[in-house]
């Protein structure tokens, strides 16, 4: 198991930012923002934020336009309410439907509370790397602004 772990999901250090914003995967942006700009991360702050302002001003942009898309990406306040709802009843109508037995009726119950608790835990998740987007977009453009007053 941690062969394919390792073989398909490796650990990448960056070695510039360029490399980070350019040619990682959404996944890994996340992740790095995670391990780099999270309230509990034990990295330097202040230096990746001096890393932020050694980019040039092309791939400043470019690296807001690929933070916004994954922002956009992430954001599905519209639709997963919606689609909670009706997992949920659509769960909970066909355990109904196929069982007469009242403990299996119970049985239906608790498959569609627990598709409800997965469901809610895949938002959140969702909501923490929009959260996580928004802020690292807002530390760019906060550089890309400062860059373009030094000009």
């Amino acid at each position: 198991m941690s062969r394919f772990r390792m073989k398909n999901n490796p650990k990448r250090e960056p070695k510039d930012l360029n490399m980070v914003l350019l040619e990682w995967g959404d996944y890994q942006i996340i992740k790095y923002i995670r391990e780099y700009f999270d309230y509990k991360s034990d990295k330097d702050k202040k230096a990746e934020l001096q890393r932020i302002r050694g980019l040039d001003m092309d791939t400043l942009i470019l690296g807001i336009a690929r933070i916004k898309e994954i922002e956009e990406f992430y954001d599905n306040s519209k639709t997963v309410p919606g689609f909670v709802a009706v997992s949920v009843f659509m769960v909970s109508q066909i355990m109904n439907l196929y069982t007469d037995d009242e403990s299996l009726k119970l049985f239906g119950l608790v498959v569609a509370y627990s598709t409800f608790i997965v469901l809610l835990f895949s938002i959140k998740r969702g909501s923490s790397n929009r959260s996580r987007a928004v802020k690292y977009r807002s530390l760019l453009e906060q550089v890309k602004s400062e860059m373009e007053k030094a000009s």
